[in-house]
């Protein structure tokens, strides 16, 4: 696997999103590559680093919206109310 190509899937490795078939081949690179096994390395240790300083995120509340009321028809009873 050359590696140029190999560089554009390294994230994709890194979060284990690629098949089986690249799995195998990346690994097989990153056995004869030392340059990007050491890379590959890096970026492990910062994933790590960054998942474990980042706060627990919160579910925020749910919110519940409700349809607006109907528009009531005015009666001549609402006016004479007032008083």
């Amino acid at each position: 696997m050359d590696c140029k190509r190999w560089k554009e899937t390294w994230v994709a490795y890194l979060y284990d999103e690629c098949s089986p078939e690249e799995r195998e081949t990346i690994d097989a690179h990153l056995g004869g590559c030392d340059v990007c096994r050491e890379r590959m390395n890096e970026l492990a240790v910062t994933r790590e680093a960054l998942a474990s300083s980042a706060p627990e995120l919160v579910a925020p509340p749910r919110v519940l919206v409700l349809p607006a009321a109907p528009a009531r028809k005015p009666s001549s009873w609402s006016f004479a109310g007032g008083f």
